[in-house]
C-alpha cells in the first residue's frame, strides 16, 4: 500500500459528503481519477477546464489507437471517426471521438499491411482511453 491510499480515502469520504477539496498536484493520473473539476495550468496560463469527459472531447482525445510503427498518416487520416493522427519513427496515435473508429482503423491498418504501405514493421496495437496529460501535448 502506497503512502497516497490513506490520504485519498480520507479526501474521498469528505468528498462524499458534499465538501469542497481544492488540490494541486502534477500528477495528471491523480487528477483524472479522483476530480470532478480540473484546471490545467502550463506556464501560469490556464489552458483548459472543466470535467475530466468534457476535456477529453473538447480536445479529441477519448479514444486511440497506437501503433508501434510509423503508420503514414494520409493513409489512416479518411478513416470514418477519425479525429487526428500523430505520426513519428517511434509510433502512430490515430485518435477518435466513437467506438466504431477503432474497427475501421483496424481494418484499415490490416489491409494496408497486406499492401505494403505501413512504414515500419513489425507492430504491435494499443487501445486506449486518453489521459488529461495529453491536454499539454495538444495546446
Amino acid at each position: 500500500m502506497t503512502l497516497c491510499k490513506p490520504i485519498w480515502d480520507v479526501l474521498n469520504r469528505y468528498r462524499r459528503q458534499g465538501l469542497t477539496i481544492v488540490m494541486t498536484t502534477h500528477n495528471m493520473r491523480e487528477a483524472q481519477q479522483y476530480s470532478d473539476v480540473v484546471c490545467v495550468v502550463n506556464r501560469g496560463q490556464i489552458v483548459a477546464s472543466g470535467s475530466v469527459p468534457q476535456l477529453l472531447e473538447k480536445f479529441h482525445l477519448n479514444l486511440k489507437v497506437e501503433v508501434d510503427a510509423e503508420v503514414n498518416p494520409k493513409a489512416i487520416a479518411d478513416c470514418p471517426g477519425v479525429t487526428h493522427v500523430d505520426a513519428n519513427a517511434q509510433g502512430t496515435c490515430i485518435y477518435g471521438d466513437d467506438e466504431a473508429f477503432q474497427a475501421a482503423v483496424i481494418e484499415r491498418l490490416i489491409g494496408d499491411d497486406r499492401k505494403g504501405m505501413l512504414l515500419g514493421m513489425p507492430y504491435a496495437l494499443q487501445f486506449a482511453i486518453d489521459a488529461l496529460r495529453e491536454i499539454l501535448l495538444v495546446e
